[in-house]
């Protein structure tokens, strides 16, 4: 009897979502995000196999994905779980971090796609980013296709599972449980804010609102970058306090390269 499969991912900005429905797609089964209004317990319970997909911030799920995790910790037990991580250059055991949360699964696959990166204030990034998805998309289909293909043929992968993994992972993510309780001071908005409230209707945590005409975090992000590359006037920062040199939220351009593959 075949498995039966489901896709369960998280994207910032694109990215991730791209690997995620590649992925089911060419494995034929469904892929939801944790954003979907569904009964993701009956979903869990009715898979023998769980894809997990999501960015890797600091070598480490998004908080928003762990989050998501332990609450539905109880129906992940004794399931087959493939891990696909985005991530840009490196990210030490990005990929094994969510495992932490879930003690009672098979692991089958754990790896690792590169992806461009959606932080535009950082100089390296800017260049080796801008315009590029497309490229990264074509490389990540390879890299998925291969792993489908591993996966056929029963071989186990498990990057970022060894002890230099761990060791690269904690170079990043050594502050790990700060990030788990939400950091108000992590999110700056300037006086150019037009109070659009289209960052409050994107955020996936809920977590921006505006108070006494000004918008202000309520101490609840997930480090996601989703505000600051849809803002239309840039006025928002995370993390790192300084202008964007570009914007990058991919999502239109996904969904268009999806639509080639059907």
């Amino acid at each position: 009897m075949e498995k039966r499969w489901s896709t369960i991912y998280f994207s910032g900005t694109g990215n991730t979502k791209y690997v995620a429905k590649r992925f089911s797609l060419q494995m034929n089964c469904p892929a939801y995000s944790i954003e979907e209004d569904v009964d993701f317990s009956q979903i869990i319970s009715n898979s023998d196999a769980i894809t997990l997909c999501y960015p890797i911030h600091h070598s480490t799920a998004p908080v928003v994905y762990k989050k998501f995790i332990l609450k539905y910790q109880k129906e992940f037990t004794n399931k087959s779980v493939v891990i696909l991580c985005t991530q840009q250059f490196f990210s030490g055991d990005g990929a094994y971090n969510i495992t932490k949360y879930l003690p009672s699964v098979e692991i089958l696959y754990a790896d690792h796609i590169n992806m461009p990166s959606n932080i535009g204030n950082i100089p390296v990034y800017s260049k080796l980013t801008k315009g590029n998805f497309t490229k990264s998309a074509s490389r990540a289909d390879k890299k998925i296709e291969k792993i489908i293909r591993n996966l056929s043929q029963g071989e186990r992968h498990t990057r970022g599972f060894s002890g230099f993994g761990h060791w690269l992972g904690k170079s990043q993510n050594s502050n790990e449980s700060l990030y788990m309780g939400g950091d108000k001071e992590s999110i700056r908005v300037s006086e150019s804010c037009i109070i659009c409230q289209k960052c409050i209707r994107l955020c996936p945590t809920k977590n921006l609102t505006v108070e006494d005409g000004k918008l202000i975090s309520k101490g609840n992000c997930t480090f996601c970058w989703r505000c600051v590359n849809t803002c239309p006037v840039q006025a928002i920062t995370v993390g790192i306090h300084k202008e964007s040199a570009f914007q990058y939220y991919v999502m239109d351009e996904v969904d268009t390269l999806l639509k080639r593959h059907l």
